[in-house]
């Protein structure tokens, strides 16, 4: 055995180091190690293969000492290690160079870097416990011992953000599938064309929205002891302006304006208590001085006054409220959970207004979010995982090789009559509540100013059931989830996978009852694989999104770097490179590339003139010359 200070080395691990036969004055560099023979280690491949030393470096503002001091025994016996040690020490509040260059002196001189065993007892058993090299090598540190002249010890582990494939008795029948949805394939095709440069997850996603928002909880499938709604919470998660997030979701919208069900739409933003208080059935205060068309959508919002869909334009604004102690904004995480849940009623109270009671109440959402955004609020461990708020999202995820270039066309949207005739049928289909208000008399003048609800009918419920092969299939889809979960060493996720097979099943119940003129009230299989197909995308994006909220920091300061232009460029209008760097502060020779970047994605237009070329962000639905 090899030893130095506390690790000891099993010469199977580096029996074909190169340097054991080189001279240390050939490999070491000065500052990095005083004593001993070993070679500064090459920290990428320990970084790539070590999930724990990950943490330490992704985790660095809460990261507690003795999980510092340790990481620090590691990246001091590494290239550029006193360096990488200060990097990944400063997100910490109290960081201070004196004392980071104390603990790694103390860390290189009194001890070796640390063991895996070791690191397991102090914070490594969630990051050690799924480690391919478990047991086969003492320390992280072997990892990188033999820098790029050899090969590591031990297999090259899958990259633990990969989405693992489903085993072979759950995989999805795709002929079956294609069948299920005329309407969802055309809803795709017709928002393509209007929307050409969005990532394409995000048409079916708006589609889907639009489904959940009219279903408006109509439909009952029956499942297990408790009754399964179609509600769907939808996020698209992608780099500011490239996806135009907000272009393919304004064409859902417009369809469901469109189909007279505009009525079912939330307001864009709102307080946690504004928002309850707009499920609660109410009658305006001038409802006597509207319009008989304005009157006729009080009445639709009335008859469903506790289902709503809501599309919150920059949800990371929200979570980042939310969050925050004793934010205002912070009741609307349990807030949304319980809705998820599909009480019979919700009861709450306020001061002002005192019991409100909201019958069956029940919320689709679609949210626009950046990975950006969600980097400081769904790290490791994060609250949001632990509590299932996240969970509970199906996240539409591109990676930078989705971005898209094509023109946008010309003119404003149109949509074929079929999509708008098929939701006002089927809305038809599912039942209306009716309405009735009368004038509320003043007790003292006996002026009929006011108005009250006299009587609501009841919310249809269409209830469906599954088909034997659809239960088979479903319960197969959920075995398999709960294996990957077993397998997979970001338990974070654990959540989000158990709740794949219902997301499923509600975009199977949707599409059944959309396309049930029979009255089957049946969820048959291209139903159900349509359904779990989606699922299957969700699942792929989810690990998009983990990559991209935990990967690197260069693509988020990238990003961050080129919203920084944009936001100069919508405030200044046409600006040249020079006029940039004055209101950005940005480095001169930083601009060009990012405004390339730009450029060839379309939201930049460059305007060249004989003495110059200035630039100029290009509005959402404008067709970039450069194209």
């Amino acid at each position: 055995m090899l030893q130095e200070a506390d690790i000891r080395y099993n010469p199977a691990d580096i029996e074909d180091a190169d340097w054991l036969s080189e001279s240390p004055a050939s490999v070491h560099p000065p500052g990095i190690l005083e004593e001993g023979n070993f070679p500064p280690a090459d920290l990428e491949p320990i970084v790539e293969r070590c999930a724990w030393l990950r943490h330490c470096r992704d985790d660095a503002a809460t990261l507690s000492e003795p999980e510092w001091y340790a990481a620090l025994s590691i990246l001091g016996r590494c290239q550029e290690g006193d360096r990488v040690a200060h990097e990944w020490s400063a997100p910490y509040p109290r960081y201070t160079r004196e004392e980071t260059e104390e603990k790694l002196a103390h860390a290189l001189r009194d001890a070796g870097p640390r063991t895996c065993a070791n690191i397991r007892q102090i914070s490594g058993e969630p990051f050690c416990s799924a480690c391919p090299y478990s047991g086969k090598i003492s320390s992280p540190i072997v990892l990188g011992q033999q820098g790029h002249h050899g090969h590591i010890p031990g297999p090259r582990p899958a990259d633990p953000d990969d989405c693992p494939e489903l085993p072979d008795y759950a995989n999805v029948d795709h002929d079956q599938a294609v069948e299920a949805s005329r309407w969802l394939d055309d809803y795709v095709a017709c928002s393509q064309e209007w929307a050409p440069r969005a990532y394409a997850g995000f048409h079916e996603a708006v589609g889907l929205f639009v489904l959940g928002t009219t279903a408006a909880r109509r439909i009952k499938i029956e499942f297990g002891p408790r009754a399964v709604y179609t509600s769907l919470y939808l996020a698209l998660a992608a780099r500011t302006t490239l996806f135009t997030k907000t272009t393919v979701a304004e064409i859902g919208l417009d369809l469901l304006r469109l189909a007279g069900l505009g009525a079912l739409l939330a307001d864009d933003k709102s307080t946690p208590q504004a928002f309850l208080q707009s499920l609660a059935p109410q009658v305006p205060t001038n409802y006597d001085r509207l319009s008989e068309d304005e009157r006729q959508l009080i009445v639709l919002q009335l008859s469903f006054a506790a289902q709503r869909g809501w599309f919150y334009e920059e949800w990371g604004q929200q979570l980042t409220a939310m969050m925050q102690k004793d934010s205002v904004m912070a009741s609307f995480r349990s807030i949304m959970r319980r809705l998820d849940d599909y009480k019979e009623r919700y009861v709450h109270h306020t001061i002002s207004r005192g019991r409100e009671m909201l019958h069956k109440p029940y919320l689709t959402l679609l949210a626009n979010v950046t990975p950006a955004d969600l980097k400081p609020l769904v790290k490791a461990h994060s609250p949001l995982w632990r509590d299932g708020y996240i969970a509970r999202f199906a996240f539409s995820t591109p990676n930078d090789s989705d971005v898209r270039e094509t023109a946008f066309p010309e003119g404003s949207p149109t949509y074929p009559a079929y999509l708008i005739r098929t939701l006002q049928t089927w809305h038809e289909r599912l039942g209306i509540p009716q309405v009735r208000i009368e004038p509320a008399p003043d007790q003292r003048q006996r002026d009929p100013s006011r108005w009250t609800i006299r009587s609501i009918t009841s919310l249809a419920e269409n209830t469906y059931r599954l088909s034997p092969n659809v239960r088979q299939a479903y319960y197969a889809y959920d075995r398999a989830m709960r294996e990957l979960i077993q397998r997979q060493a970001n338990h974070d996720l654990d959540g989000s996978y158990a709740r794949f097979p219902m997301k499923a099943l509600r975009i199977a119940g949707l599409l059944a009852s959309l396309h049930d003129d029979g009255d089957h009230c049946t969820i048959e299989l291209p139903h159900w694989w349509r359904g779990q197909q989606i699922a299957e995308r969700w699942r792929r994006d989810l690990h998009r999104l983990v990559a991209q909220v935990h990967g690197d920091v260069e693509p988020s300061v990238r990003a961050k770097t080129e919203q920084r232009i944009l936001n100069v460029l919508k405030k200044h209008g046409a600006l040249t490179e020079r006029d940039i760097q004055r209101w950005t502060k940005l480095a001169y020779g930083d601009i060009t590339p990012h405004l390339e970047t730009l450029t060839a994605a379309g939201v930049v237009r460059p305007e060249r003139t004989s003495r110059s070329t200035r630039y100029r962000y290009v509005q959402p639905g404008e067709e970039s010359e450069s194209l």
